[in-house]
């Protein structure tokens, strides 16, 4: 059932044992809305539980708050709200054993599969941590720096600092309050713009990988397994190779899973709908960014997905 602003907040205020779940490969804004969330709960005298399957990525680690996160539901533990941030569909919580009891999600993705007993959902912003945010600052939910930079981090990395088309003057006026109340850029730009020496290698054997089709309008690239051993935790972030090269509309990263599994991101620039592209393999996710899994190699994978990319260009 779909819910407001006022009635997830009555939620989360009526309720007392939370188990907060993020998605598999987790990025800023999951992570951003986990630890926020989370300090928020505690600050008001609540208890919580953060659960992401497989661990939370290296390059957010910074965030103190993520040494709280753990892999698997504790034993023994009782819930009276399960909370799903920024996951478009269960499948996304890794397939865990949850406990029966009612479920939020609070969401920003239009391909969002309303699987949740009630679903606050907001496709016209940029990321979660921008709904919590607003939320958290309209019903004087206690916030510190901690919980100001994760929320600030997730709006941020979602918004590709503020450089994507679901950067709205609400995101930007939202990030600046957070700044006003102790968040830090800085902090988070240097930690999520360091780059390795491991990364610089990857980015190059990405690079090698590039090539086009569609007159190049779409921009095709791959990261085999030894590139995805090396940096898969950071595996989207190579998307922006084929998508920032002048001319391409659909950019497209194929990332080994196994010998017959393919993870699929997809970037458009101005009118490829990518979320609705995605939901033909069964993915999903926004507009303007989504992602799928295919199950075939990643020559197979690129073959079938540019029979429908062609068809949209």
């Amino acid at each position: 059932m779909k819910i407001s602003k006022e009635k997830t907040a009555e939620l989360i205020l009526n309720h007392h044992s939370f188990l907060q779940v993020g998605h598999v490969h987790a990025d800023g804004d999951d992570i951003g809305s986990l630890c926020a969330l989370h300090r928020v709960l505690h600050a008001m005298g609540k208890k919580s539980d953060m659960i992401v399957c497989d661990g939370v990525p290296e390059r957010f680690r910074f965030l103190e708050e993520t040494r709280y996160i753990r892999q698997t539901v504790p034993d023994h533990k009782e819930y009276d709200m399960i909370v799903f941030t920024d996951l478009s569909n269960i499948e996304r919580g890794g397939g865990l054993d949850y406990p029966p009891v009612r479920s939020l999600c609070i969401d920003h993705h239009v391909s969002n599969t309303e699987y949740a007993d009630f679903l606050y959902l907001r496709p016209d912003y940029a990321a979660t941590a921008e709904m919590l945010a607003e939320l958290f600052l309209e019903y004087h939910m206690p916030l510190d720096e901690e919980s100001c930079n994760a929320l600030y981090m997730g709006i941020a990395t979602d918004s590709g600092f503020f450089k994507y088309s679901n950067t709205s003057e609400h995101t930007l006026c939202t990030a600046g309050k957070l700044v006003g109340m102790g968040a830090r850029p800085e902090l988070i730009s240097s930690h999520l713009d360091a780059v390795t020496l491991r990364s610089m290698k990857v980015y190059q054997r990405v690079l090698s990988t590039l090539h086009f089709s569609s007159q190049g309008k779409i921009g095709w690239a791959s990261m085999d397994q030894v590139s995805m051993d090396m940096e898969g935790d950071n595996s989207d972030a190579y998307v922006e190779i084929p998508r920032r090269v002048q001319g391409v509309e659909l950019a497209v990263l194929l990332k080994y899973e196994s010998p017959s599994k393919t993870r699929v991101s997809f970037r458009s620039q101005q009118y490829v709908d990518v979320s609705e592209l995605a939901s033909q393999f069964g993915g999903g996710g926004h507009v303007r960014a989504a992602g799928c899994t295919v199950q075939k190699s990643i020559e197979e994978t690129e073959h079938l997905i540019g029979q429908a990319a062609a068809a949209v260009i």
